[in-house]
């Protein structure tokens, strides 16, 4: 407001020039323990879908927020194993490959079908992506208060979180960085091309596993994970 008003010559100068963004100067550094790790999972199974589908996805990939609230069916592969977000819906620009544990094959398998659109999760069966999440954060932190108050964290926290607790675990620093969709720097950007996606699978799993070992075992599938399985007749019009 005070540079507007310098542009349009109402004030000389202005009075908040040269002060800094504290929140920008002190980037987040909350990690959660594995208690708080998995009370968050426990709260997230509770809550249902969509919402509670979407935070367990979250726990167990590591992906951003928006990655999963606007993945569709065509990002899954056609074996239903990965989710593939395409370049142009990914913050590097380029396709990012999510293996898919056995846990959040689990996760998806239990989501109902989408009906009307192609969203994997979503409130309008499919036509639009979930919207909502400080709504959706605040029900989360409700539910794990019953159990007891715990500190403050913000979703991207657990993308943090995970890293840490893969390295406690054993995972190489290079593959924690290709798992949470980092882009390599300096002679790595340069001659490094691998995907690492047999590592990165391995990775996601041992996560799962030290995540959610009470969800190790798959289902059959209850539905098919293809555009075509849509039913276009019934969608809404815009």
């Amino acid at each position: 407001m005070f540079q507007f008003a310098v542009e349009r010559q109402y004030l000389l100068e202005n009075p908040l020039a040269g002060v800094k963004n504290r929140d920008r100067q002190r980037p987040r550094s909350r990690v959660l323990t594995m208690e708080e790790l998995r009370r968050v999972r426990d709260a997230a199974s509770a809550m249902g879908y969509p919402w509670g589908s979407y935070f367990q996805l979250i726990l167990l990939t590591g992906d951003r927020r928006g990655e999963w609230a606007n993945a569709q069916i065509s990002w899954l592969s056609a074996d239903g194993t990965r989710l593939e977000i395409p370049a142009v819906h990914y913050k590097t620009g380029k396709v990012q490959v999510v293996p898919l544990s056995a846990q959040a094959l689990r996760v998806i398998d239990a989501m109902p079908t989408p009906e009307y659109g192609p969203y994997l999760l979503s409130s309008l069966g499919g036509a639009k992506p979930i919207s909502g999440f400080s709504r959706a954060k605040k029900r989360l932190d409700e539910v794990i208060a019953r159990g007891g108050q715990m500190e403050p964290w913000v979703v991207h926290d657990l993308r943090r979180s995970m890293a840490t607790h893969m390295e406690r675990l054993g995972v190489a620093p290079h593959i924690i960085e290709v798992c949470l969709g980092h882009a390599l720097k300096g002679i790595g950007a340069t001659y490094r091309h691998y995907t690492y996606l047999a590592e990165k699978t391995a990775a996601l799993q041992i996560w799962a596993n030290e995540l959610m070992p009470w969800n190790r075992r798959i289902e059959k599938r209850t539905w098919a994970f293809k555009p075509h399985s849509l039913n276009r007749q019934a969608l809404p019009s815009s």
